[in-house]
C-alpha cells in the first residue's frame, strides 16, 4: 500500500525516473529501522553530555528530495553530526539545535520530561512551546 502510494505520488508529480533508485536503496534507509528511535539515540547522546548540541527537525534524502522526514540527531562541539539510525552521511538535516545543557536541565523537571516522552515528533520544541519556555 505504502509503496503504491510512493509510486503513484511520485508519478503524478512527473519524477517517476526516481522510482529505479528508490527500488535499489536499503529497506532501512527508506522506512527507517525502528521509527521514532532518532529521538531516544539523541536524547541518550545529549545525555550523557553537557557539550554539543541535541537536534529536531528534519532530513532529507538526496534521493528523494521532495520527502522531508521528521527526524533528530546529536551535534559534538567540533560540529561532527552522531546519528544512531540509518539515515545516510549524504543525507541534508535542518532543524533546531539546543545546547546539550539546556536539554539536560529541561528534561530534569519532571513535568517537562513526561509530556516531552507523549510526542512522536519535534518533542522539545513542542513542549517548551506548550509550556513557555525559551530555547
Amino acid at each position: 500500500m505504502a509503496k503504491q502510494l510512493v509510486e503513484s505520488t511520485l508519478y503524478c508529480m512527473g519524477l517517476s525516473d526516481i522510482l529505479p533508485r528508490l527500488e535499489s536503496m536499503p529497506k532501512a534507509h527508506v522506512l527507517g529501522t525502528f521509527p521514532k528511535m532518532c529521538y531516544s539515540f539523541a536524547r541518550m547522546q545529549a545525555e550523557v553530555t553537557t557539550v554539543g548540541f541535541y537536534c529536531e527537525g528534519y532530513t532529507v534524502l538526496p534521493e528523494l528530495p521532495m520527502f522531508p522526514v521528521y527526524h533528530a540527531w546529536y551535534v559534538d562541539p567540533s560540529g561532527k553530526v552522531i546519528d544512531g539510525t540509518t539515515v545516510p552521511a549524504t543525507a541534508q538535516r535542518v532543524g533546531l539545535k539546543i545546547p546539550a545543557d539546556l536539554f539536560n536541565k529541561y528534561m530534569n523537571i519532571k513535568k517537562f520530561r513526561e509530556r516531552y516522552e507523549l510526542y512522536g515528533e519535534f518533542p522539545f520544541a513542542r513542549v517548551c512551546m506548550e509550556q513557555g519556555r525559551p530555547f
